[in-house]
C-alpha cells in the first residue's frame, strides 16, 4: 500500500499561474505537488492548496482540514507551507504573529494525530522569502517573510517535528515577490523530495 502525503498549502502549493488574470492554475505537470508525486511514484501525493489560504485559526477552517485529513486516511505525513498570506493581510506585517498562529494549529493537529491512522508525521516547510514585485510594494512585507525561517524552524524543534526551509532551494519567484515560477515549482519539488526522503519519507 502506497504510503499518503497530504501537501497543504496557499496559492503555491495549489499552483496559481500569475500570468494568468482570472485566477487560473499552472498545468499539473508544473505545480510542485505533482512534480514531487512524479519523483516518488511509490507515493500518494495528495495537493490540498487553495488560493488566499491563511494558518487556519477559525473553527470551520479548521474543521475544514480534519475532513480532509479523514479523507485520505490513513495518512502518513502531512506537509504544510503557510504563512505568506497571513504576512500580507498584515499591516505592519510581523512574523511573530503568523508563528504564534502556527504554534496552535500544530498543537491542534498533534493532539488528534492519532485519528489518522498511525502516528501521522508532519514537516513545517517555510515558503520562499518574498521580494518586492506587484504584491509586494514594501520591504517591509519581504523582511518579515524572511525571518519566517529561522523562527519555523525553532517551532518545529520545540513541537519535535520535522522542517524544511524553501528558502533554501533557490526558488524562483515570479513579478509579483509571491508565486513560484514554473521553474520555481521544480525547484520546490526537488527540495522537498530531497527533505522527504532524508525522514524516510
Amino acid at each position: 500500500m502506497k504510503r499518503t502525503i497530504l501537501c497543504y498549502g496557499d496559492s503555491n502549493t495549489y499552483g496559481y499561474d500569475p500570468q494568468s488574470p482570472l485566477g487560473g492554475r499552472y498545468p499539473p505537470q508544473v505545480r510542485w505537488p505533482d512534480q514531487l508525486a512524479a519523483l516518488q511514484p511509490d507515493r500518494q501525493i495528495v495537493n490540498l492548496g487553495e488560493n488566499g489560504r491563511e494558518i487556519p485559526r477559525r473553527p470551520w477552517e479548521v474543521q475544514r482540514l480534519e475532513e480532509a485529513l479523514k479523507r485520505s486516511s490513513p495518512v502518513d505525513a502531512v506537509v504544510i507551507l503557510l504563512g505568506s498570506n497571513d504576512l500580507l493581510q498584515m499591516s505592519p506585517p510581523q512574523a511573530e504573529v503568523v508563528v504564534e498562529r502556527m504554534r496552535a494549529l500544530l498543537a491542534w493537529l498533534l493532539v488528534r494525530r492519532g485519528q489518522w491512522g498511525g502516528q501521522t508525521q508532519f514537516l513545517l516547510a517555510a515558503p520562499p522569502p518574498m521580494r518586492r514585485g506587484a504584491w509586494v510594494a514594501d520591504e517591509a512585507w519581504a523582511e518579515a517573510s524572511r525571518h519566517l525561517a529561522e523562527q519555523y524552524g525553532a517551532l518545529a524543534r520545540e513541537q519535535g517535528i520535522a522542517f524544511a526551509d524553501g528558502g533554501a532551494w533557490g526558488v524562483e519567484l515570479a513579478f509579483d515577490g509571491v508565486h513560484f515560477t514554473q521553474r520555481g515549482h521544480l525547484a520546490f519539488a526537488q527540495g522537498m523530495d530531497r527533505a522527504l526522503r532524508a525522514l524516510g519519507l
